[in-house]
């Protein structure tokens, strides 16, 4: 690479160096034909200008920080490539940022200028954090799970109207009737947990009121196999009969090694159903039948969206812009589909 400065471009293309920094900066100041020279002066000079530079004089980084609580779920490493795909489609680079509380990070990140804008993934659980995302000083926006400010655009899937599709399906496929079901919900305080809790409900609800006797049973785990595991091994221990639905898919894969170490028939006597469609659920044996949630689509509008906040366009102050994706019903092994 060249060494050469700006004013040795300025002084081949035979200008000043502000007028080659107006070029640079492509300030609409500079005539056509000035241009012309000033672009030719840095071809044949081999000259790059540093961006490093140009964006500390501009204050900003063309850098996107992501903010998540862990890279245990597959989930977020496929969320976390596609915000970088987008990203790099407007010229903007991406700085991840793992923390079990991710708005103290988010807002560090912030108050150091290290990022132009914030993809957050989390929520607070007090006031305390609910003042503290208010108080970030860059644009944010927030993917899957709703955080603690109520101003922060949301981009998820439709829990509930997911969750109910998943109910339906269970309960159609089972055959057993009155019908024992075990809800491996998601931690307590999200509102993912909720919103997929409620769509499971009313699916059970319907049912009732169409005369179908259900035995619901709900527990409460923390999105790891190893809690799926767990609270279906307890489930199970009184028969392997009936249906689960876990609130995430690596819960349900939990699960599925719970029936598998008793001997249960998947897809049969026991039907089991997860949410998200992480790949690894098409490779488990059985295959996981599953709620995918389309991470592209809502990748792109978020981020996409981010960068119109980060280029100035305002947002309504008033509430909380929530931005909802259909998902899609993917029927595998476990609840009696094909591979």
């Amino acid at each position: 690479m060249s060494n050469a400065t700006m004013r040795d471009v300025a002084e081949r293309a035979g200008v000043s160096v502000p007028t080659v920094s107006r070029v640079l900066n492509g300030k609409p100041s500079v005539s056509a034909e000035l241009t012309a020279q000033v672009r030719k002066a840095m071809h044949e000079l081999d000259f790059h200008p540093s961006q490093v530079a140009r964006n500390l004089r501009a204050a900003r980084t063309n850098t996107i920080g992501v903010v998540l609580p862990g890279l245990q779920n597959p989930f977020f490493p496929r969320l976390i490539e596609q915000v970088v795909e987008v990203a790099a489609e407007h010229g903007l680079t991406v700085s991840i940022s793992l923390s079990p509380d991710p708005l103290p990070t988010a807002e560090t990140l912030a108050r150091t200028r290290a990022v132009d804008g914030l993809v957050l993934v989390g929520r607070g659980r007090d006031d305390d954090d609910a003042a503290l995302s208010g108080s970030i000083a860059v644009p944010v926006v927030a993917f899957d799970r709703a955080p603690a400010s109520a101003t922060i655009p949301l981009f998820q899937i439709a829990n509930a109207d997911g969750a109910r599709t998943v109910t339906a399906h269970l309960l159609e496929r089972a055959a057993a009737r009155p019908l024992r079901l075990l809800h491996i919900a998601g931690p307590e305080g999200l509102d993912v947990t909720e919103d997929r809790l409620a769509g499971m409900v009313e699916a059970i609800d319907a049912a009732r009121a169409a005369g179908r006797a259900v035995d619901v049973t709900i527990v409460h785990g923390d999105f790891t196999e190893a809690s799926g595991h767990e609270l279906a091994a307890e489930w199970l221990a009184d028969a392997s009969v009936g249906v689960i639905f876990a609130a995430n898919d690596m819960m349900a894969i939990g699960a599925i090694v719970a029936a598998k170490q008793r001997g249960a028939a998947i897809g049969g006597d026991l039907l089991i159903a997860g949410f998200d469609g992480v790949e690894v659920g098409e490779y488990v044996s059985p295959s996981l039948t599953t709620y995918r949630q389309p991470i592209s689509e809502i990748a792109r509008e978020a981020v996409t969206h981010l960068v119109r906040l980060m280029q100035g366009e305002a947002q309504p102050a008033e509430s909380r812009p929530v931005h909802r994706f259909a998902g899609e019903l993917v029927v595998r092994e476990s609840t009696g589909g094909d591979a």
